[in-house]
């Protein structure tokens, strides 16, 4: 079968191989020396349509999925970026990765400055990262990682963007709030906006990516944000520079602008045609585009506005230092929307958007409504997620209780299609 390429896609191939290379050996994923080593790339996602192409800024929301990284697999990365006019290169995303590592540099031909602390990250604890390579020779590039945990607990979602500051140089925002800034001059995308899936490894023989999912991708018109027409499948990988077609890894189409990507996925030809653009269904996204979002927003009902709140990660670390109450009971610390009421055993015990019990030790039966109205809008149950990382689909759940626990309750609207 003879592989197609769409323009200077072994120029962005390339480029990101050299980059996961030059992370691995100057931020100490590995110690391996870099020329007597073999690395392997391997990305899947999706490429937005050619209105896309001249974009000032990309976005996607992407799911947080936390699994084990083992050797030989060195990261998994999750990203939205752009290749940009002149060559350069820039994304934003989460990554998983086991190593002790710079937070926050640049290297410029062979210098490398790390200007932050390094800290030791773990495949449990996922971090947002962003990369800028200004030249596509890979002569320099500029990288940034957030705090340990920073890409949130297992199954929440989140909100990646690049987009131009006031002052026309480059900001990443995840849920809307910005996490970083790179002083350099924006300019527009040369390809389309493209979202990614990417394995680094050791052998070619690489372990799980995810699957993760992603969903609308847009793009900054530098007046607004656009969702793409459509979506292409992207497929590439990478072996110092050279590309193999055995990528262990696909991409499906589960709704409009909605895909997951990764292992145990189909192996679908690149660059045809994958889904088509516009607003994922019972996405949060629609609820922005509604007359009901000030109601929604003030309920906290937006699953995408309730995961980025502080509450979880703050009652999260008070209930760790928690000690267990007296007569064997234990504080369980419920997040939820502020107008969901809770049943325990069978008995209402109050509303959001955070509820503290004592419970006793043992079994307990704890219940939200699977669905509830609000001004004409269906809202849904979307999971449990405690404070492990541990997801639960059930709106009503037994817990044995032997220990303090903290819950957080999604809910998201449901929109006719």
């Amino acid at each position: 079968m003879t592989r197609q390429y769409v323009p200077n896609r072994n120029t962005v191939r390339t480029r990101l191989v050299l980059l996961l290379l030059l992370s691995t050996v100057v931020l100490v994923i590995a110690s391996v020396p870099a020329h007597a080593a073999t690395y392997y790339n391997f990305q899947v996602g999706a490429w937005g349509d050619s209105t896309s192409i001249g974009n000032l800024g990309v976005r996607v929301e992407i799911q947080t999925v936390i699994q084990p990284l083992e050797s030989p697999d060195l990261s998994n990365a999750y990203w939205v970026g752009s290749v940009l006019v002149g060559g350069g290169f820039i994304q934003l995303g989460y990554q998983v990765i086991n190593a002790n590592i710079c937070m926050r540099g640049y290297s410029t031909g062979q210098e490398f400055t790390c200007s932050a602390t390094s800290e030791l990250l773990s495949g449990s604890t996922p971090v947002w990262f962003w990369q800028y390579w200004p030249q596509g020779d890979g002569s320099s590039f500029y990288f940034g990682f957030g705090p340990i945990g920073s890409a949130g607990v297992n199954g929440t979602w989140h909100t990646y963007a690049i987009q131009p500051s006031d002052n026309n140089t480059w900001t990443f925002l995840m849920d809307g709030q910005t996490v970083d800034m790179l002083n350099v001059p924006v300019v527009p995308s040369k390809l389309a906006a493209q979202m990614v899936a990417e394995k680094l490894s050791m052998s070619a023989d690489a372990g799980v990516l995810g699957p993760v999912e992603f969903r609308n991708l847009s793009y900054y018109t530098g007046s607004s944000w656009q969702y793409v027409n459509s979506l292409s499948v992207l497929r590439s990988c990478g072996e110092g520079e050279m590309c193999s077609p055995n990528i262990p890894f696909g991409v499906q189409a589960l709704a409009n602008n909605d895909i997951l990507v990764g292992s145990d996925q189909p192996d679908l030809v690149n660059h045809s045609t994958l889904t088509s653009g516009g607003i994922a269904p019972s996405s949060s996204l629609a609820v922005q585009n509604s007359t009901q979002l000030t109601t929604l927003n003030e309920t906290n009902l937006i699953l995408q506005e309730f995961n980025q709140t502080s509450i979880l990660q703050h009652e999260i670390e008070r209930a760790t230092l928690t000690q267990q109450e007296p007569n064997d009971t234990f504080q369980v610390t419920l997040v939820i929307p502020s107008i969901i009421n809770v049943t325990v055993d069978g008995v209402e015990v109050g509303s959001g958007p955070v509820l503290q019990l004592q419970l006793s030790q043992g079994i307990h039966t704890i219940s939200v409504p699977a669905q509830i109205q609000l001004n004409g809008t269906t809202v849904q149950f979307a999971g449990w997620v405690d404070a492990s990382g541990l997801a639960m689909g059930q709106s009503t759940i037994t817990i044995d209780f032997t220990a303090n626990l903290v819950m957080q309750a999604n809910y998201q609207p449901v929109w006719s299609t």
